[in-house]
């Protein structure tokens, strides 16, 4: 990591001097595919349910159409092929494999229909995520199967190439068990606009249900100490951090801990988050 410093400048000491302050204390926010399912449109912000690409336009409701009538979500035909529902009701005997209330599931598209299905979140705010989830065998006969993928602006982080017979409490069905070499599923840096997404895959003909849970916590990249708030206490952190030249407190993530480091810091701290 190489250091260069370059003299404070007064208008950088004005900068320091407004951003304490300016500063609030900001609370993570935490989003969860579950609790925010929303069942009346698409796309949710940050969430959108997909197929081929694009949000599903059409509502379905297995109570309505006598089909499944736990089901309730999106889908463009009457039997769930390639649709994102959510178990709004006890799960019917026979039906599922493992599948409780509440539940949010993916019909992996068959082959005579488009795909991929997908969920993607997509960052409302620069900051930094963690993501945490697993996908499982919510009902699929023995003679299907599917992988997934969850990516990172089509950056793989992490992937599994079958679901069969894997419940949701298997090690094999936890998104961090199935890290890709390299990569990792916490402290990443995001700007707004970056997308999170969870693609499936069928390996067989008939796609079937797939159990999907999908936890991400979006920090301020402000909160330098992360205890969930923006205070002077980070500004005083990143200060030591920059003066000590570690190498967290290269901000802009070039290999060098500069005055741009500090200018960066600065602004979001100024700017709350």
């Amino acid at each position: 990591m190489a250091i260069f410093y370059r003299t404070t400048s007064t208008a950088r000491n004005t900068a320091i001097l407004l951003a304490v302050v300016l500063a609030s204390p900001v609370i993570a926010q935490h989003y969860n595919l579950a609790s925010d399912f929303n069942l009346a449109q698409n796309p949710s912000v940050p969430w959108s349910y997909r197929i081929d690409g694009s949000p599903i336009a059409c509502q379905i409701s297995g109570s309505a159409i006598g089909y499944i009538p736990e089901l309730q979500g999106w889908c463009c035909n009457n039997w769930f092929d390639a649709s994102i529902t959510k178990i709004i009701g006890t799960p019917t005997n026979g039906v599922w494999f493992d599948a409780m209330l509440n539940d949010v599931v993916i019909h992996v598209s068959s082959t005579p229909f488009p795909g991929p299905m997908s969920i993607r979140w997509t960052a409302p705010t620069a900051g930094i995520i963690s993501i945490s989830g697993s996908a499982w065998d919510a009902s699929f006969n023995t003679d299907r199967d599917a992988g997934w993928v969850l990516s990172l602006n089509g950056i793989t982080l992490a992937s599994h190439g079958t679901i069969y017979g894997i419940h949701r409490g298997d090690v094999a069905a936890l998104f961090e068990s199935n890290v890709v070499a390299g990569h990792n599923l916490g402290s990443l840096v995001i700007t707004a606009g970056d997308a999170i997404t969870f693609s499936t895959y069928a390996k067989t003909y008939y796609g079937h249900f797939m159990g999907i849970d999908i936890g991400i916590d979006l920090t301020c990249r402000a909160d330098f100490n992360h205890d969930g708030f923006v205070t002077g206490d980070d500004f005083d952190a990143f200060s030591d951090a920059f003066v000590a030249g570690l190498p967290t407190s290269d901000f802009d993530g070039n290999g060098f801990i500069t005055g741009d480091d500090f200018d960066g810091y600065i602004a979001v701290f100024a700017a709350g988050c």
